[in-house]
C-alpha cells in the first residue's frame, strides 16, 4: 500500500495520478491555497476519490484562525482535517486557536497545525483500508466522520466537524461492515473523567436543606452519579443531591461514578436560629420612676434583651439589659426622669455550640410617661 503526501508545486497533478497508477489509497496534503485547483487538478482529485483504486485525499484545514475556504480541503470528497490538542484543564482535545474553521470541516486530529493532523487522519485511513481492502473510499471517509468523537457544539460544528478522530473504533466498525454498506453512527458511552460539585462547602442550619448539583466532565458523558453522606445524622443527602441538616457537627457529601470518579462537599450544621419576632404580651407599665416591661415566655430562648429609649429610633437615652433566664418574663427599669416618654423594646436570644442567635424586634410599643 503506498501513502503518497503532496505539496504545492507543478507536481501536483503528477503525483495524483501516479498514486492512482500505483494503486495508492491514501494522498494526504498538508498544505492549502485560498483558490480553487484548477479544472485539471480538481479532475485529477476526483479520479483519484471514484476511480477503481477508489484513493481517499486527506487534506490540512488550515491554519489562519478565520472562517474561510482553503483548498483541496474544502473540496467535496477530500476529508477536511482540522487540529487540536489536549488541554488538560477541560480534560479533552480542544481545537487549536488559529485553526481555519467552514461548514466543511470533517474532523479534527491530534496536532500542533493542521499540516500536522492530516497525515495522522491519512494513516487511520490507510489502516482501515488495510483492514477492509474492498471498501471505497466514500465508505472510508463515512467511517472516520461516523466514529468521530463529538466535541464542542452538538453534532457537526464549523470548528470540530464530527468530532475528534478515533481510530481504534474506526477500526472495529470496519471489521463489521460490508463492501457496500455505509455504517450509521450510533452513540458510544464516554464516561467522566471528574466532577465538579456546584459548592465545595455548605453552611446550614438545623432543619434547613439546599442541593448540590454535579456536573461531569467532558460534558458528553453520561455515567449515573449515586451521593453519600459520612454522617447522615448530621447531613443528609437524597439520590437528586438535596442535603439536609439535621444535627450541629460536620459531615462530607460526596458524588461518585460506578467507575470511582468523585468530587466531595463539606457540609458544617449550626443550631437553628431563634423563630420569628417576639410579641410583647402587654405594654411597659409607669411607676414613680420606673417602667415596668412584661412579655410572653419564648421557649426556644436561651434569654432575652430588653431595651428603653426616649426615641423610637433608640438612639437617645438608651438602656439596655440581657435577661439571661428563659422563665424571666418581666424587668423594671429604674432612675428615670419624671415627665418623659420612653419606648421599650424586647427580643431573644439562643445560645448553642458557641454561637449567639437573635429573633426579631418585638413592634415597638407605645410611649410610656413616667410619672
Amino acid at each position: 500500500m503506498y501513502i503518497v503526501k503532496l505539496s504545492y508545486e507543478s507536481n501536483v497533478i503528477d503525483g495524483l495520478r501516479w498514486a492512482r497508477s500505483k494503486g495508492c489509497r491514501v494522498v494526504s496534503f498538508s498544505g492549502w491555497t485560498y483558490k480553487k485547483f484548477d479544472r485539471e487538478e480538481y479532475n485529477a482529485i476526483q479520479e483519484a476519490y471514484t476511480a477503481s483504486t477508489s484513493a481517499l485525499l486527506c487534506a490540512s484545514g488550515g491554519n489562519t484562525g478565520k472562517q474561510e475556504y482553503h483548498y483541496p480541503a474544502s473540496h467535496t470528497n477530500t476529508l477536511c482535517v482540522g487540529a487540536a490538542t489536549y488541554s488538560s484543564g477541560q480534560n479533552q482535545y480542544v481545537v487549536i486557536p488559529n485553526g481555519t474553521y467552514n461548514d466543511r470541516m470533517d474532523l479534527v486530529a491530534p496536532g500542533g497545525s493542521t499540516s500536522a493532523a492530516a497525515p495522522v487522519a491519512a494513516g487511520t485511513a490507510a489502516l482501515l483500508f488495510q483492514a477492509k481492502p474492498s471498501m471505497t473510499a466514500r465508505e472510508c471517509h463515512s467511517v472516520l466522520r461516523n466514529t468521530a468523537l463529538d466535541l464542542g457544539a452538538k453534532g457537526r460544528d464549523s470548528r470540530y466537524g464530527y468530532g475528534l478522530i478515533q481510530p481504534y473504533k474506526a477500526l472495529k466498525k470496519v471489521k463489521n461492515i460490508g463492501a457496500t454498506s455505509v455504517p450509521v453512527k450510533k452513540d458510544e458511552k464516554v464516561y467522566a473523567k471528574s466532577l465538579k460539585l456546584s459548592s465545595q462547602k455548605l453552611d446550614l442550619h438545623t432543619g434547613k436543606s439546599k442541593r448540590l448539583t454535579c456536573k461531569r466532565l467532558p460534558s458528553n458523558s453520561k455515567d449515573k452519579i449515586t451521593w453519600s453522606s459520612s454522617r447522615p445524622s448530621v447531613a443528609s443527602v437524597d439520590a437528586k443531591g438535596k442535603v439536609r441538616a439535621k444535627n450541629v457537627g460536620d459531615a462530607v457529601i460526596t458524588a461518585k461514578t460506578a467507575k470511582g470518579v468523585k468530587a466531595t462537599c463539606k457540609v458544617t450544621v449550626y443550631p437553628a436560629k431563634v423563630g420569628g419576632q417576639m410579641q410583647n404580651h402587654q405594654n411597659g407599665k409607669a411607676l414613680h420612676g420606673r417602667l415596668l416591661s412584661k412579655w410572653k415566655r419564648n421557649a426556644k430562648a436561651t434569654g432575652y434583651i430588653v431595651e428603653i429609649a426616649t426615641d423610637k429610633n433608640f438612639t437617645r437615652n438608651l438602656k439596655s439589659k440581657k435577661i439571661t433566664r428563659n422563665k424571666t418574663v418581666s424587668y423594671q427599669f429604674t432612675g428615670l426622669k419624671k415627665g418623659r416618654e420612653y419606648y421599650w423594646r424586647i427580643r431573644a436570644y439562643k445560645n448553642k455550640c458557641g454561637y449567639v442567635y437573635y429573633s426579631g424586634w418585638a413592634p415597638t410599643s407605645s410611649p410610656v410617661y413616667i410619672l
